[in-house]
C-alpha cells in the first residue's frame, strides 16, 4: 500500500453520539460548571479584543464551550460511549479490536465497599465488568480507550490514539489534528504539546493535571506522537461521589455508642 493511501486512512472522521453519551456529557457539563465555578475558571478575551495571554506568556484562543470536549469524537469514538457503541465505531472506522480488559462493575465496587462496614454483606471480587478496549487499524494506528464504572454500566473516560510514524508521517498526522480540531487553546511550544480544554484566560496547560474538565492532549516531541482525549478528572469526581452515596444507602455508617 502506498503512504499517500497510508495517510488517507488516518481515522479521525465524525460520528454521531449516542444517547447515552450524550446523557452523560450533560452531566459532566453541569458538574464541569460547578467545579469550575469552585476554583475561579473564567474565559474570555482580552480588552483589545485579541486571545488573551495566560500565565505560562501563551496566546490562547478563545475558550470553547463548556462540554465541546466531552464531546469530541476520535474516529467515531466519543467519551461518554458505552462498550458496544465504542465497538461500533470503531469498526465503522476500519479499527480491529485487539483485546479487553475487565474491571470491578459499579455494583462490585459498591459491594465491596459496604461489605468492609457489614460483614455480612457477600462481594464479588471477580472482574465482570470492562476497563479498556485497544484497537488498531490498517495504517499502524492504533487506539486505547478506557472506561470508568458508572450505575447504568462502563462508559468511556479516556481516548488515547497514537500512529506508527513509520508508516505514517507525524506532518499528515499533525495535519488531520488541525482541519478536525481546529486551533488549540494553549500550548507549550518548547515541549511540543498542544491542549483544548475550556480556557479562555485560564491557564490551560498549567491546570491540566487535576483539573475539573475534558481536555484533548496533542505531543509532537521526540517519542512516537500521540492525541489524547479525557475527561477522567471529572468522571472520577462524579464516580466517587455517586459510590459514596450507594454504598451509604447500601451500608449505613453505624453511630458509636459509649
Amino acid at each position: 500500500m502506498k503512504k499517500a493511501t497510508l495517510i488517507a486512512t488516518i481515522a479521525l472522521a465524525c460520528a454521531p453520539a449516542g444517547a447515552q453519551a450524550q446523557s452523560f456529557g450533560k452531566i459532566l457539563d453541569g458538574l464541569s460548571r460547578k467545579l469550575s465555578a469552585m476554583t475561579g475558571s473564567t474565559a474570555g478575551v482580552a480588552s483589545d479584543g485579541r486571545p488573551p495571554v495566560n500565565a505560562s506568556g501563551h496566546r490562547v484562543s478563545a475558550a470553547p464551550a463548556f462540554g465541546s470536549i466531552a464531546r469530541t469524537d476520535v474516529a467515531g469514538v466519543r467519551l461518554g460511549m458505552t462498550p458496544t457503541a465504542v465497538r461500533s465505531a470503531l469498526a465503522t472506522a476500519g479499527y480491529d479490536v485487539d483485546g479487553t480488559t475487565k474491571h470491578f462493575t459499579f455494583e462490585q465496587m459498591v459491594m465491596q465497599k459496604a461489605a468492609s462496614r457489614n460483614p455480612a454483606l457477600h462481594a464479588s471480587f471477580h472482574e465482570e465488568g470492562i476497563g479498556e478496549i485497544t484497537a488498531h487499524n490498517a495504517s499502524g494506528q492504533r487506539m486505547s480507550v478506557r472506561f470508568v464504572q458508572m450505575p447504568a454500566g462502563p462508559v468511556a473516560s479516556y481516548i488515547y490514539t497514537t500512529i506508527d510514524d513509520r508508516r505514517i508521517t507525524r506532518a499528515s498526522f499533525a495535519q488531520a489534528i488541525r482541519e478536525k480540531y481546529g486551533p488549540s487553546t494553549d500550548a507549550q511550544t518548547g515541549m511540543m504539546w498542544y491542549y483544548w480544554c475550556n480556557g479562555g484566560t485560564v491557564d490551560c496547560a498549567e491546570r491540566i493535571i487535576g483539573g475539573d474538565f475534558p481536555f484533548m492532549i496533542y505531543t509532537a516531541g521526540p517519542a512516537t506522537p500521540y492525541l489524547e482525549l479525557s475527561d477522567e478528572n471529572v468522571s472520577g469526581k462524579l464516580q466517587a461521589a455517586l459510590l459514596a452515596t450507594e454504598v451509604d444507602r447500601v451500608a449505613p455508617m453505624q453511630r458509636a455508642r459509649l
